[in-house]
């Protein structure tokens, strides 16, 4: 003889089911929510410039125009800076680092159009308010092949502030600091040609414009752990 449940019984196991259920997404979502705050992310920072050459070579003249940008992970570790002028300097431009970069444009009266140069290796260097004033460095690198068969060493910006306060240059000491170009008495740097056949080889450069835009980007922890979530909540929903 079968026995057969009846509809009240039916409906109470469905109903402890699905409050089962309830419970378990309940739990997954409050875990996510009280990891995130512990979870760290990371900015990649973007500075956009543009100037004019000083000095004349075989790839361009002296008034010839440039223009560039560079990407870099303002988490990346520091270390003392390179001399006294300078507190911190970060490799905050690498291949070990998703994101970051740089490329600089020329606009040569030497050639008939203008060449472009990137790399994935540059660093960072801040000293504020100490007894030379405020001075920012951010050197792009790589060993890139020119026009003409020359060689790029580095790109360096070096802009320098020598008041140690007040309405300075730099509003602080990390690596994420925006450099003011308004208060800068100086802002230059050099375009550093390793095989010069003629002309500079530390070409100097005059900046006319830098700007900045920030971009957070989750870590790979945060993905991770939302990929957990949502497969927990999968299996939940299966239970």
């Amino acid at each position: 003889m079968k026995l057969t449940q009846s509809s009240a019984q039916v409906n109470s196991k469905l109903l402890v089911k699905s409050q089962g259920r309830i419970v378990k997404y309940q739990l997954l979502t409050a875990a996510i929510l009280a990891l995130m705050p512990y979870v760290s992310q990371a900015a990649l920072i973007t500075y956009k410039f543009t100037g004019g050459f000083n000095d004349s070579s075989l790839i361009f003249q002296a008034g010839d125009s440039f223009s560039g940008s560079y990407t870099f992970e303002s988490s990346a570790p520091t270390v003392p800076g390179s001399d006294v002028t300078l507190d911190i300097q970060s490799a905050a431009i690498s291949t070990t680092l998703p994101g970051t970069g740089w490329e600089i444009n020329v606009i040569s009266s030497n050639l008939s159009a203008p060449f472009s140069v990137s790399g994935k290796s540059g660093s960072i260097e801040i000293g504020n308010d100490n007894s030379f004033g405020d001075r920012y460095i951010s050197t792009l690198f790589g060993a890139v092949a020119l026009p003409l068969g020359l060689s790029l060493n580095f790109f360096q910006i070096d802009m320098l502030d020598p008041l140690s306060g007040g309405a300075d240059m730099l509003s602080s000491g990390n690596v994420d600091v925006f450099p003011e170009l308004s208060l800068a008495n100086n802002a230059g740097g050099r375009f550093f040609i390793t095989n010069p056949s003629s002309g500079c080889s530390q070409c100097a450069f005059q900046l006319t414009s830098l700007s900045a835009s920030t971009n957070s980007v989750p870590e790979a922890g945060v993905l991770s752990l939302l990929a957990a979530g949502l497969l927990g909540l999968r299996f939940a929903r299966r239970a």
